[in-house]
């Protein structure tokens, strides 16, 4: 509905909020990691449909943002940012119309340098990962 009246409008601005870790399963979050996965996917797609119909599209891949949810998660959270710090860089990159704003940097291209290694590689390393998740809540 929503795209339908940004079509028949011929302009408009869609923000999807993904993870860094759509772009592999982590021993943290597997299900959290599949979700944001397919927010990318479908992001992506949408993106490519809209795009000669006037409707922009970013895709905000986050790492470890300081919230109450990570506060959470007793893990390795490597270059964890403020949520002030994320909203900042979300509205940037909003504003300058980026269709991939990643956030931060460091860490999207270490994730993304992952694939470039054997998996037998990545699940040794990520077998390193302290992990200990808690029960969700009632």
């Amino acid at each position: 509905l929503l795209i339908k009246k940004l079509i028949q409008q011929k302009h408009g601005h869609l923000v999807y909020i993904s993870s860094v870790q759509a772009f592999r399963g982590m021993p943290q979050s597997p299900t959290y990691c599949a979700t944001k996965a397919g927010l990318k996917t479908y992001s992506e797609g949408l993106r490519a449909w809209v795009k000669n119909k006037h409707i922009d599209v970013s895709i905000v891949y986050l790492g470890f943002v300081k919230t109450a949810m990570s506060d959470r998660i007793n893990c390795p959270k490597p270059f964890m940012i403020s949520a002030q710090k994320a909203a900042h860089h979300i509205k940037t990159g909003i504003s300058k119309n980026t269709p991939i704003i990643k956030i931060p940097k460091l860490y999207y291209y270490s994730i993304r340098l992952l694939d470039l290694l054997p998996i037998k590689w990545v699940d040794f390393l990520l077998s390193f990962a302290k992990v200990d998740i808690p029960e969700p809540r009632q």
